[in-house]
């Protein structure tokens, strides 16, 4: 039996991670592996390597362990009969030959336990000089490799310069492997400790003790750096350097079995590299034990590497936390037993109580084995709700293969994603294995708004096209994705997600075209989705200034590709302020001194009421009898459609040309909705169409520049069915083709029944369904010049 003490002169080098990684590595070696326990005062690695049993013993004080045993022995002065009391057996892949065996320091940090170890001092000083310490450590290794037939004994050593610590590293230590940093203080204490262990004795017939020094948690290191720092060690050389992991020394990678750094010289790596060197050996399980370190490594990387998630609040994280990973669990269900090298749990409370509770995915490495059976006793029998196999191949790679399985199915069913589920995936999707864009738009129908972005690059991935081909183009399944977008309760969000800054360069891996990328998002898919979404979600975009580079697309959907005209109050005043500046300038000065920015950017009221004035003539044109009380909402409504007069501007909103105002009166709106049996939501959006259309009339530039300095609206737009009703035929016209791009059946059918319960400038849209958009462009042209009422239209509205 080898014996070998861990040292470092301070704490916090990762001591007794690099215990934990040792004793795991040389038990997939088939190396039987004993642990002991010495840091008496601050004890760890029943928490590193003991399962929910012995952590739950220990919390209630009844978990023995080397503290027990000694004041045991110095009790009675005779060793314990067995040590089976003390031990604990660390869960290891039942195939394999290895085992770890634990003998924790005891139930720390019980109250019990630090009463024992005050005992055991207070019995100590009571036996001595009769019962040697030395001795008794060295007949406690003794029965370690006689008993236990151990083939190596791994003991944590006291931090700094104490009894236990130095009988650790002379007297029981075959081979002392020293941690330090690279701070001063720890070299200048990390030497003192070196040449006291050069100048101590040996207990007779042992050999001279063989030195490992490491240097732990460094950043990065110059050339000449290591001799530099073996030098001021006393040494020849360093056996290792332990590279620090920049994503959190609380992560506390272990040799595959949990967290790694992303960079490749990172701790995880150079910890496995020492290992291997160290106490490797030639022959078939060490190779295997080393593969499948690497194979699990492999995938917990994936599992927590912190990915930026181009979200619009940042959101960030990994998909897996920490708290949520178990390492190294068996589990048992009815005569089955299988091992997991990693137990993926929903809850940190979940993990805590492993085996009991069952998790939600487990990776196992199962080497050449056929992954179907083993999946199916995990899913079926043991009941996780995905597994991650790690298969090897004949040549040395490893392969994952990931399973899913559901009540109705027949058998287990090979996932179809290319990466592995992630946490928030089990309480979300169906089937965790199957990531499709239609799964995706379920769980955003059932409010999973955060798949909008996975749903934004699959939609990318459908219509995009590169020089080289790209992806094939899949338009129904754009539309499909545009579809479930819609449909979520969480529209500002998803119009966040579509909109971000993320749509750029750096975020499509640097490629040339990923502005290309961004416009297209955002002409087709944006504009739409904003449209499509609600009110009050349209409203809350439309004012976030930090994207207002992204506003432009949605007006741009239907002033500049649907009606010829341009509409972009930003870009344009960006492009003008020189001149606005310089108020000699008649031409800006007109504009933007009267009217400033806020005359040129589009607005919504939300919470617009008809005035009593206007409230009045409806009245009055209903002809209703006279009444202190004015008629509620919805009888309006209902005697407005009985007389075909449910008219958008005036009843249900209103567009205010001097303030660039969309006034919406929801009230109305939403009785309205109840007397057509529509969804009011959808009628919202239609109401929003017909009133930015009649905007952007308004607003925006033609080829020539001009806006509506020299084109008024009918300035009676507060009576019920105002004059210039070929202007709101050609609105509606224009609303119905942009109901055609949009394609959504609900915001149509709202949009039917509402012209239905229209006056006949409302309605004559049908009768000019034929005509081509390049014609509805040219008449609304003449309109804004002044030159009156287009032919086809009086015929439309007077046939």
């Amino acid at each position: 039996m080898e014996t070998v003490s861990f040292y470092s002169y301070k704490g916090g080098v990762g001591r007794s991670l690099l215990i934990t990684n040792t004793a795991r590595f040389l038990s997939l070696s088939g190396r039987r592996v004993v642990v002991l326990d010495l840091d008496l005062e601050a004890p760890g690695l029943l928490y590193k390597l003991g399962d929910a049993e012995a952590r739950e013993a220990a919390a209630r004080g009844e978990r023995l362990g080397v503290v027990d045993y000694l004041a045991d022995l110095f009790e009675t002065g005779a060793p314990p009969a067995s040590l089976d009391p003390y031990l604990v057996t660390v869960p290891t892949p039942p195939d394999l030959d290895g085992s770890i065996r634990l003998l924790p320091a005891g139930a720390a940090p019980h109250p019990r336990y630090w009463e024992r170890l005050e005992a055991l001092g207070e019995l100590r000083r009571a036996r001595e000089p009769d019962l040697d310490l030395a001795m008794v450590l060295l007949d406690l290794a003794g029965r370690i490799e006689e008993e236990l037939t151990a083939d190596y004994l791994l003991i944590d050593a006291r931090t700094g310069v104490t009894e236990l610590g130095g009988l650790a590293t002379t007297a029981l230590a075959d081979r002392v492997v020293c941690l330090t940093l690279a701070s001063d203080e720890c070299l200048d204490g990390t030497r003192a400790a070196l040449d006291a262990l050069r100048g101590a004795e040996r207990p007779p017939g042992r050999g001279p003790v063989t030195v490992e020094v490491l240097l732990s948690r460094v950043g990065s290191m110059r050339y000449g750096d290591k001799e530099q720092f073996a030098t001021s060690l006393g040494v020849r050389t360093l056996s290792a350097v332990l590279h620090h992991d920049h994503e959190g020394v609380e992560r506390e990678p272990r040799v595959g079995t949990t967290h790694i750094a992303e960079r490749r010289s990172g701790l995880l790596m150079d910890t496995a590299e020492w290992i291997a060197k160290t106490f490797g050996r030639a022959g078939d399980q060490h190779g295997s034990a080393a593969l499948r370190m690497r194979a699990v490594a492999s995938v917990v990387r994936d599992l927590t590497r912190e990915r930026p998630m181009p979200t619009p609040d940042h959101e960030g994280g990994a998909p897996w936390r920490r708290d949520q990973m178990r390492d190294g669990v068996t589990f048992t269900s009815y005569s089955t037993t299988r091992f997991a090298d990693i137990a993926l749990y929903s809850e940190a409370d979940d993990r805590r109580r492993a085996p009991t509770a069952v998790p939600e995915m487990i990776v196992e490495y199962i080497g050449d084995s056929p992954p179907e059976p083993i999946a199916a006793v995990w899913l079926r029998t043991i009941g996780v709700k995905a597994v991650c196999l790690l298969v090897a191949g004949p040549d040395g790679a490893v392969v994952q293969r990931t399973f899913t399985w559901r009540w109705g199915w027949s058998d287990v069913r090979a996932s179809q994603r290319r990466d592995l589920p992630e946490a928030q995936d089990f309480g979300a999707l169906d089937d965790v294995g199957d990531a499709s864009s239609d799964a995706l738009v379920d769980a955003i129908r059932r409010g999973h708004s955060r798949y909008a972005y996975q749903l934004v690059r699959n939609w990318v991935g459908v219509t995009h096209a590169t020089l080289h081909g790209g992806s094939p183009w899949r338009p129904r399944e754009a539309r499909r994705i545009l579809d479930g977008l819609s449909s979520a309760t969480d529209g500002h969000y998803l119009l966040r997600v579509a909109g971000g800054d993320w749509l750029g360069d750096e975020h499509w891996g640097g490629m040339s075209s990923g502005r290309v990328i961004a416009e297209q998002v955002a002409e087709g898919l944006l504009a739409p989705l904003y449209w499509r979404t609600g009110l009050e979600d349209a409203a809350a975009y439309g004012r976030d200034k930090r994207r207002v580079a992204y506003v432009a697309p949605v007006h741009a959907f239907v002033a500049s590709h649907l009606m010829g005209l341009r509409y972009d109050p930003e870009g344009q005043f960006r492009a003008e302020a020189p001149a606005v500046a310089d108020e000699s300038s008649d031409d800006a000065y007109a504009i933007y001194g009267r009217r400033g920015l806020d005359g040129l950017e589009m607005t919504l009221d939300l919470d617009a009421t008809i005035g009593a004035e206007a409230l009045a003539r409806i009245v009055a044109a209903l002809q209703l009898s006279a009444s202190d009380a004015p008629p509620t909402p919805l009888a309006l409504t209902q005697a407005l459609r009985a007389r075909a007069m449910l008219v958008t501007v005036g009843v249900l909103g209103a567009y205010d040309a001097d303030s660039s105002t969309l006034r919406f009166y929801r009230e109305h709106i939403a009785a309205a909705a109840a007397t057509l049996g529509v969804a009011t939501r959808s009628l919202e959006r239609v109401v929003h169409l017909h009133l930015a259309v009649l905007a952007y009339a308004h607003l925006g530039r033609d080829a020539d520049g001009r806006m509506w300095e020299s084109f008024a609206l009918p300035r009676r737009v507060g009576e019920l069915i105002p004059t210039g009703g070929d202007l709101t035929t050609l609105v509606q016209c224009f609303v119905a083709r942009l109901l055609d791009r949009l394609g959504d059946r609900d915001l149509r059918d709202a949009f039917e029944g509402l012209s239905d319960a229209q006056p006949l400038p409302y309605r004559a849209w049908r009768r000019l369904a034929a005509v081509s958009l390049e014609d509805l462009r040219a008449w609304l042209m003449t309109m804004r010049r002044g030159h009156g009422a287009i032919d086809a239209v009086r015929l439309a509205l007077f046939p």
